[in-house]
């Protein structure tokens, strides 16, 4: 015989039992989901460090587990402000492209840990000298044209002088649209060849576990979405600054023969 569900029959006792029930299950669902991502524990190591100290790289025992880090050049030794007219700012935008950086007083990344015998930089001189600057001549640094920064072309508009960022700003927003790509890479074929540069990266990484590379802004950007689709956590944000220091980890995936 069917009997009617009356809450007045669950007793203090009663609810008490059922609320301790739920929260043991929910406890336990979390611990079994962070049981199942064995990236948060190198998260979490990247995740205490001081951002003021030198940073660290995660050295585990495992063999499968692949890294690959991601630099941003230093500072360009450059007046990077003020009014410009069309011809000024695009002598800015030719400077850019062929000055070194400014040398800093602390290297932002601990090298003495490293265990890697190489770094990749773009042919870009403020990324090689920055890779020059940051493993003082401790590492085989490889020099690759293809991971060098997106390209620019400044607008045509009137000779007045105009503020630099809205010379740059303007430009790359407009190639972007691809609006502002005749004679040079577009967006779109720009977009292709990171994600060749990733494939090439995530290769290296199933050799060599940790994978250096020393680019630019725009180009690491794309670098990390195309690595994040194929499977990899970014267990460090470095942010977009110069200097910075984005770290992708993933395990090696092997597939069995039936």
């Amino acid at each position: 015989m069917k009997q009617n569900f009356n809450l007045r029959h669950l007793t203090i006792p009663v609810l008490l039992k059922n609320m301790y029930v739920i929260l043991l299950l929910l406890c336990n669902c979390r611990f079994s989901t962070a049981q199942t991502d064995p990236l948060e524990k190198i998260e979490a190591f990247y995740n205490k460090q001081e951002r003021e100290s030198c940073l660290e790289i995660y050295q585990g025992k495992d063999e499968n587990l692949m890294q690959i880090l991601l630099i941003r050049h230093g500072e360009p030794n450059l007046k990077k402000w003020g009014w410009k007219n069309r011809k000024a700012a695009k002598k800015f935008v030719h400077d850019y492209d062929s000055v070194g950086i400014i040398a800093f007083k602390e290297n932002p990344i601990c090298i003495e840990n490293l265990v890697i015998d190489k770094a990749f930089h773009s042919s870009l001189p403020r990324a090689k000298h920055t890779a020059e600057l940051l493993f003082d001549q401790k590492l085989q640094l490889v020099e690759k044209p293809e991971f060098r920064e997106f390209e620019r072309k400044l607008i045509k508009f009137i000779n007045v002088p105009l503020p630099l960022k809205f010379w740059t700003g303007s430009s790359r927003l407009l190639w972007l649209m691809g609006l502002n790509d005749k004679h040079i890479e577009s967006f779109k074929d720009a977009k292709q060849r990171v994600e060749k540069n990733a494939r090439f990266l995530e290769n290296d990484a199933k050799y060599n576990k940790d994978v250096v590379l020393v680019a630019h802004g725009f180009h690491n950007r794309y670098v990390k979405k195309a690595l994040k689709r194929s499977g990899w956590k970014e267990v460090r944000k470095g942010g977009n600054g110069y200097l910075s220091i984005s770290i992708l980890a993933k395990y090696k995936e092997y597939t069995t023969n039936n």
